[in-house]
């Protein structure tokens, strides 16, 4: 494989699991009506599937798990430790769902939720070996799907298939090749023993994986659905206000759909780009979200967007451009997703660019990612975010940044560190590209402060205390 090719490879693997986790790249959220893929947005019946009520599962008095369930999530996190696939995590779920309770569950799919995101670069590495992908392509011209399995001939393919589609993925086509993404619709076979949260997070998820809202920089559904999806996202976010990975994942949705309403996408967007003028699809989209939801947060964010249009006939200009920053601000504010429990997991899940890696970035997974010398494992390196973060207002825009300490190791090495920022521009993180600051020999950091325009590290040098203070210019960390 070429290096211009792997290195696209690497960007779309980064891509799809942060839409999983999800950070980059715009994902959708599942209204509590399905709509038909069609420009009416016209609804399907509501599904039929009802969350659990395990009562007859032993659960303790204050809503903790009984001693068996106990041991089935002992057991359960036993084979993580042995490092596990989602295949195996899913045969384990499947021999003893019966057993768990709701809060039981939520747990474990938890759990899964974050192999799978780790399993996404792995089957995808597998996809790439030998000629598998040009196998798929000669079969498939579309996503493929547990059903598609019979259509494979090549036994070989067919078992790496098969264990993929089992650990609950489905594959899309992206840039002519196949990628693993997790099929939340395959989840839904849990819904009887989910709590109602996780039970409406998976739902969801599913109308995303079943569905990609945005391909090609071009939405696939239509203005009133993607409205549809902004509302059920909203009502997942005020009913479950708890500080979850979950809370952090529809936030995310939330603002990706947000922001697609407002401007649109690169070849879809709401306006012409001819004459900046909003589209009258567009605008009838909204008078139809104040007719049927009048009331809801997202309605009074657009309400205040076609205010501001009201000033310019309609056009998009510069101003208004400057001005939609305000409405972001406004939902991040509202649904309190710039909150520092919501941030560590954004933290923890995307993309930075380091020196600390010889590709000078990097995606972590669950704060960590491990860089592998395929010819000498003495050489890997794992790439971790520290124990040292602080959240602030950086920018001074109102809205919380994340400064952090990533560490890279390799065995019988110093630990080499490096500062990061990641600036919340409401719906991604702009990543600042990190400056080396020291190793474990010379160093050791004490802890971390962020404020305005500035970041202070503590530590000991020589044994001696310091304090580094870096601020940033044209992108760049500079040392004051």
């Amino acid at each position: 494989m070429n290096n211009k090719f792997s290195v696209l490879k690497e960007i779309i693997v980064g891509i799809l699991i942060l839409a999983m986790l999800p950070v980059l790249i715009f994902s959708s959220c599942k209204p509590e009506q399905e709509i038909d893929n069609d420009e009416s947005g016209s609804e399907e019946e509501p599904g039929t599937e009802e969350p659990g009520d395990k009562s007859d599962i032993d659960e303790e008095p204050d809503g903790k798990t009984g001693t068996g369930e106990e041991d089935i999530i002992n057991a359960f996190n036993e084979l993580l430790d042995q490092g596990s696939r989602s295949y195996q995590l899913i045969s384990f779920i499947d021999d003893n769902m019966a057993e768990i309770s709701p809060e039981g569950f939520d747990i474990l799919l938890e759990k899964l939720e974050m192999v799978q995101k780790e399993d996404i670069q792995y089957y995808t590495d597998l996809l790439f070996e030998d000629d598998w992908q040009n196998k798929l392509n000669v079969i498939f011209y579309r996503d493929i799907e547990s059903e598609d399995l019979a259509d494979i001939d090549d036994i070989q393919l067919k078992e790496l298939m098969t264990e993929i589609i089992q650990g609950g993925f489905k594959l899309v086509a992206l840039e002519g090749s196949f990628y693993p993404y997790i099929d939340y619709e395959f989840l839904k076979k849990y819904s009887e023993y989910l709590s109602p949260m996780y039970f409406d997070y998976i739902n969801v998820m599913a109308l995303e994986s079943n569905k990609v809202f945005s391909r090609d920089a071009a939405l696939t559904i239509s203005w009133d659905e993607l409205a549809l999806r902004l509302i059920n996202c909203e009502e997942f976010l005020l009913n479950y206000p708890d500080e979850t990975i979950r809370k952090r994942s529809v936030g995310d949705l939330y603002m990706r759909y947000l922001v697609s309403y407002i401007i649109g996408q690169n070849n879809t967007p709401t306006y012409s780009y001819e004459n900046n003028t909003i589209y009258p699809e567009v605008l009838d989209s909204y008078d139809k979200l104040f007719l049927e939801y009048p009331d809801y947060i997202t309605a009074d964010l657009i309400r205040s967007y076609t205010e501001i249009l009201a000033e310019t006939d309609n056009t998009i200009n510069e101003s208004v451009f400057e001005e939609i920053n305000g409405i972001y601000r406004e939902a991040v504010l509202s649904f309190e997703l710039n909150s520092p429990p919501l941030l560590f997991e954004g933290i923890k899940n995307t993309y930075y660019q380091t020196p600390l890696s010889k590709n000078g970035y990097v995606v972590l997974i669950n704060g960590e990612f491990l860089e592998e010398d395929d010819t000498d494992q003495a050489n890997n390196v794992l790439i971790k975010l520290s124990d040292f973060f602080a959240f602030g207002d950086f920018d001074g825009d109102g809205i919380n940044d994340a400064a952090a300490i990533l560490t890279s190791s390799k065995q019988n090495e110093v630990t080499i560190y490096s500062l990061t920022l990641n600036l919340n521009r409401y719906f991604y993180f702009q990543n600042i590209p990190d400056v080396m600051i020291g190793n474990s020999a010379e160093i050791e950091i004490k802890g971390i402060e962020i404020e305005e325009n500035r970041i202070s590290i503590n530590i000991i040098s020589d044994g001696t205390e310091e304090t580094l203070i870096y601020g940033v210019v044209d992108n760049q960390f500079v040392e004051q």
